[in-house]
C-alpha cells in the first residue's frame, strides 16, 4: 500500500500542468501536456511495478528461506509495520 500511494502523489502532481494548460486555453499547450501526461503515468507505472515486484520478492524470499537478503535493512522486511525502524539493526 505504501508504494501506492508514493506514485499515486507523483501522478497526481503531474496533472498540474495540465490543468493550466486547460486554464490558459491554448490548444497546442493543451495537447502537449496532455501528451507529456500520458508519457509520465506510463514511466511512473513502470517504476511503481518494478519496486512492488522487488519488494514482493525481498517478501518471498524471507518468507521461504527465513533470512533477509542483504539489499535490505533487516528491519525493513521482518517487521514492515514499524514506521521510524527503517535501517536501524
Amino acid at each position: 500500500m505504501g508504494i501506492g500511494l508514493i506514485f499515486f502523489a507523483l501522478a497526481l502532481l503531474d496533472i498540474l500542468p495540465l490543468i493550466l494548460a486547460v486554464l490558459i486555453g491554448n490548444l497546442w499547450l493543451i495537447v502537449a501536456s496532455g501528451i507529456r501526461v500520458v508519457v509520465y503515468w506510463v514511466l511512473l507505472g513502470v517504476l511503481a511495478s518494478t519496486a512492488s515486484v522487488v519488494l514482493l520478492t525481498a517478501l518471498y524470499h524471507y518468507a521461504t528461506t527465513g533470512k533477509v537478503s542483504e539489499e535490505f535493512p533487516e528491519n525493513t522486511i521482518k517487521n514492515p509495520w514499524k514506521v521510524g525502524q527503517y535501517g536501524r539493526e
